[in-house]
């Protein structure tokens, strides 16, 4: 009995702590703040999640649902080696590293792309409308035990901050990556250069989407003409070819004030008689 109350302890730590925390109080009863360079934070935000979920749930099936989606992005995280920090509302904190891997930035960036694309399953398996935004940075941040008698691990640091505020900027459904973590990536992952944009707190900021859909286009130029063409043909009511054009656009490589135009005009579109 004692065995299986020690391993059920063991077990609840392995839930709320990284490992190396875990084995730091083990061997002295106690664990230091400590630097660990070398990873990769992930910040993710539900979208308009709660105004949405409290238009179609109670209170109580609004945490539900976040547990849901939530849990999911655990198992995630899990399946890829990489470790919850913590969750904030409906805002989701991640990282991979603290153990020294090297490949802390692919890891976490293949289970971002995972999480997008399990939110998308869900969705088409419930009929819901729920979307994240991601971003990712790389470099060294501190962390440790906030707290003496409830137990909760925290990371701090300019790459935390990075991560927050490139989320911020990211386009629903789509995942932003810092040049720290894109340098680290190689060939991992096809990039798609964003415009520089002025962040909070920083200077004109150099960033990259992660292309993860088949209908992605590599090249800004294409991506804008087609952009360009599509408020013609809008302009002009030509719903049909609006449609046909908006087939080959992938909005999560659109900045987000440009993403937000075309998705009314693929509502519209979706609801308007057709003309050539």
């Amino acid at each position: 009995k004692l065995e299986e109350e020690k391993e059920k302890n063991g077990k609840l730590l392995k839930n709320i702590l990284p490992s190396p925390v875990i084995e730091e109080l083990i061997a002295a009863g106690k664990s230091k703040p400590r630097l660990y360079p070398n990873v990769s934070i992930l910040c993710a935000d539900l979208v308009g999640f709660t105004k949405l979920a409290m238009n179609n749930f109670s209170l109580v099936e609004m945490f539900s649902k976040l547990n849901e989606i939530f849990s999911r992005f655990d198992d995630i995280m899990d399946e890829y080696g990489c470790e919850r920090i913590k969750t904030l509302g409906d805002s989701y904190l991640a990282c991979c590293g603290l153990k020294g891997e090297n490949s802390h930035a692919e890891k976490l960036c293949r289970a971002a792309i995972e999480i997008l694309r399990s939110l998308d399953r869900l969705n088409k398996e419930t009929g819901t409308s729920f979307q994240v935004k991601i971003a990712i940075d790389s470099g060294d941040v501190a962390g440790g035990i906030v707290g003496e008698k409830k137990y909760i691990f925290d990371v701090l640091g300019e790459v935390v901050n990075t991560a927050f505020k490139l989320e911020a900027i990211t386009t629903p459904m789509a995942l932003t990556v810092s040049t720290n973590t894109a340098s680290l990536l190689k060939d991992s992952f096809p990039l798609y250069k964003r415009p520089n944009r002025l962040i909070k707190g920083k200077d004109l900021t150099e960033s990259y989407y992660v292309i993860y859909r088949d209908i992605s286009i590599n090249s800004n130029i294409a991506l804008q003409t087609y952009c360009k063409q599509l408020g013609v043909y809008f302009k002009n009511k030509e719903y049909t070819a609006c449609k046909e054009l908006l087939a080959k656009i992938d909005v999560t490589l659109l900045e987000p004030e440009i993403a937000s135009k075309v998705e009314i005009i693929r509502k519209i579109c979706a609801g308007s008689k057709l003309k050539r």
